[in-house]
Formats: structure tokens, sequence, C-alpha cells
């Protein structure tokens, strides 16, 4: 399973937008779930793959 960097992105943005309407029930929710999948990501390594990964492409587009 790869980083789900996008998925979290998503879960972030539609909490801040929650928040914004005082929907505080999904943005508990959206955070929650942003949350586990960080964790699940750190513990399976996939965060450290897709760092290393950017990393490289880094160091590619400065040559």
């Amino acid at each position: 399973m790869g980083c789900r960097c996008s998925e979290r992105a998503r879960q972030i943005r539609t909490a801040a937008g929650a928040a914004a309407r005082g929907d505080f029930s999904t943005t508990r929710r959206e955070l929650a779930a942003a949350g586990r999948t960080f964790a699940e990501d750190a513990r399976s390594g996939a965060l450290a793959k897709e760092a290393r990964r950017l990393a490289a492409a880094k160091l590619t587009r400065r040559r």
C-alpha cells in the first residue's frame, strides 16, 4: 500500500471547510480519519518511502 497523502489532504480540506461552517462533528470525524491514515502510513513505512521518492525527484530537477 502506498502513501495516502492525497486522501489525507482531502480529509483536512473537508475538515477545514466544515469548521468554517461550524459543523464540528464532521471536522472531528475527518481529522480523526486523517490521523489514523497518517499513523498507518508511518507504521508501514509508506511515509519514509514517499519522502525518499520526493527527495530523489528534487535532486533530479536540480541537475
